[in-house]
């Protein structure tokens, strides 16, 4: 809970949230929105199938 805060709420776990991006190829991603999206091809990339 104390470690969610730091790295999530504060500015100190903001940088090192970038930093670990940007040095180790580590990436945070907000898994709220990822059960609505839709799987598959998009319509561009069929077309050029």
């Amino acid at each position: 809970m104390i470690l969610r805060w730091l790295l999530f709420e504060t500015r100190v776990g903001a940088l090192l949230l970038a930093v670990l991006e940007r040095k180790a190829g580590l990436a945070v991603v907000s898994a709220e929105g990822l059960g609505a999206q839709v799987v598959g091809m998009s319509k561009t990339q069929e077309g050029e199938q």
